[in-house]
C-alpha cells in the first residue's frame, strides 16, 4: 500500500520535460554549371543609313565564374554585293556587353568591331 502511495504522490508532481539536443552537419557540393540563352536577337531590319543601335538580349545564369568572348567574322557589318569603286559595303560597329552581378552593379565592356 505505500508504494502504490508512493506512486499517486510521484505522478501528482510531475518530472520537468527534458530537452534534447540533435546536431546535425552536412557536406555537400553544387555542381558548376553555366547557361545562356537568347531572349531576343537583333533585328534583321536595322537602317544602317542612320544612327543609332540595335540590341539584343541574352539571360546568363551561371553558378560558377565565367568569361565571355566576342568575335567580329568580318570586322564590320558587310553584305554579299560588291561596292562599287570608291566605296565600301561594309560598316564598323562597337559592341557593349552589360552583365548584372549579385554583388552590385553590372560588369560593362566595349569593344569595336575591328579589334
Amino acid at each position: 500500500m505505500r508504494v502504490l502511495l508512493w506512486w499517486i504522490v510521484l505522478a501528482a508532481f510531475p518530472t520537468p520535460a527534458r530537452a534534447d539536443t540533435l546536431t546535425v552537419n552536412a557536406t555537400g557540393t553544387i555542381a558548376g554549371s553555366c547557361l545562356l540563352s537568347v531572349a531576343s536577337d537583333f533585328p534583321t531590319s536595322a537602317n544602317l543609313s542612320v544612327t543609332g543601335s540595335s540590341a539584343a538580349t541574352a539571360t546568363v545564369d551561371c553558378s560558377t565564374p565565367f568569361k565571355i568572348n566576342a568575335t567580329s567574322s568580318n570586322g564590320a557589318l558587310s553584305n554579299s554585293v560588291s561596292a562599287v569603286s570608291g566605296f565600301t559595303n561594309a560598316l564598323g560597329y562597337s559592341l557593349t556587353i552589360s552583365v548584372p552581378l549579385n554583388s552590385g552593379g553590372p560588369a560593362t565592356a566595349t569593344c569595336a568591331s575591328s579589334t
